[in-house]
């Protein structure tokens, strides 16, 4: 399939934000919360309009697939019927904690034609250097978690 053609991020591009916290002692804490604040912000800043609001509440980004993640997976779908031009999240790692799922995901955004944005690194993931950025910020996220589930065994 091929990629479809992206319109330049400015004023007027319709956002979807995704939020996700791990745990369910998160959901009802700051987290959630804080992300959909600072989310909407940089999308006003940007002159981004919501268009779609997702939230995973106490799903792992890790070892799940994205298919058990329902709002994760609505947004894909979603993306792929051109709901809107970007999908904006805190940090990539709340995208995805599993360098697999990311660029899977990923790839159904960028033949959709919508752009990923992570407010905590602003980086763009459509140039060559941006898309190297993208794999070490996943690949860095991929061995935190490998990480914490050995700690924790």
């Amino acid at each position: 399939m091929a990629t479809k053609k992206r319109r330049p991020l400015r004023g007027g591009t319709r956002a979807a934000i995704y939020v996700r916290v791990s745990s369910r002692k998160q959901v009802q804490g700051f987290s959630l919360a804080a992300q959909e604040r600072e989310l909407a912000a940089f999308c006003a800043r940007n002159g981004y309009e919501i268009i779609c609001r997702y939230a995973d509440e106490g799903q792992s980004a890790y070892r799940d697939s994205a298919t058990r993640r329902p709002a994760f997976r609505k947004m894909l779908t979603d993306a792929e019927a051109g709901m809107f031009d970007v999908v904006v999240v805190h940090k990539l790692d709340r995208f995805a904690r599993n360098i697999g799922v990311l660029y899977s995901a990923y790839g159904r955004l960028e033949t959709a034609g919508v752009d990923l944005r992570s407010i905590s690194s602003d980086t763009d993931f459509t140039s060559p250097d941006g898309f190297f950025m993208m794999g070490i910020e996943g690949l860095i996220a991929e061995r935190f978690s490998r990480n914490l589930s050995e700690e924790t065994k």
